[in-house]
């Protein structure tokens, strides 16, 4: 907390300092793929006659798809600090593993923002294939 502290303080002004100085601009692979992404999504919704939602994903749905993976991580890490060995141990340290714990908020984040607000799962997949073209 002695140093923690004012490193967060003297990262966050240094970043708002520099951030005013410093411009990027997003590479130009990823503004194709995510073009391309967006319009095979809307290929592929005009094709199916469905109407495309683009009114915003709620807060929560974004804060449950974040939070799944912390919230199994650190159950795994408390569950090997306070449970004696045992199956439900084992079962949340499974869960808990960070490959299973992403695993789990990837299809979480599939259900949720997309199956659930129309998309196929063609149109999912392109636009998993799409988003992954630039790495």
């Amino acid at each position: 907390a002695v140093v923690g502290i004012p490193s967060v303080l003297a990262a966050w002004a240094y970043a708002s300092w520099i951030g005013k100085r410093i411009f990027v601009d997003v590479p130009q692979d990823m503004v194709e793929a995510a073009a391309e992404a967006k319009e095979a999504v809307a290929a592929e919704q005009r094709a199916a006659g469905v109407t495309p939602h683009e009114k915003p994903v709620p807060l929560l749905t974004v804060l449950a798809i974040i939070g799944t993976p912390l919230v199994l991580i650190l159950a795994a890490t408390f569950s090997s600090i306070a449970l004696d060995p045992s199956t439900l141990r084992s079962v949340v340290e499974f869960f808990g593993n960070p490959f299973v714990a992403l695993t789990i908020a990837l299809f979480l984040a599939y259900y949720l923002l997309g199956i659930r607000r129309g998309w196929s799962r063609k149109s999912l997949e392109s636009v998993s294939t799409s988003s992954l073209k630039p790495v």
